[in-house]
């Protein structure tokens, strides 16, 4: 599995980006993170949500998904973000460098 993350915005308006082929994590990383894709249900989730009316310095995450067999873009901002989502970008984001 590859899973693409990029996150944008926030006060600082700063770009992180990670890219994970997930058969090179050990399986102690490997198995909770395709797990949280699986729990997610993230291939039947809508390709975008809609992006609150107001407010601003939110981060805006671009999330791909490619098992092999299909490929999946979601794409939300921070206040749509559903409950759903949180735990696998929580665990995708531990792999940004720096």
């Amino acid at each position: 599995m590859i899973i693409h993350l990029v996150r944008s915005g926030g006060f600082g308006g700063i770009r992180r980006e990670v890219r994970i082929e997930t058969r090179s994590l050990s399986s102690e990383e490997r198995e909770p993170l395709e797990g949280l894709v699986k729990a997610s249900g993230f291939f039947s989730l809508p390709g975008k949500f809609p992006r609150p009316g107001k407010g601003a310095d939110f981060f805006t995450y671009s999330i791909t998904v490619d098992d092999g067999e299909r490929v999946h873009t979601v794409e939300v901002s921070e206040p749509s973000l559903p409950d759903i989502l949180r735990p696998l970008i929580r665990e995708i984001s531990k792999h940004f460098s720096g």
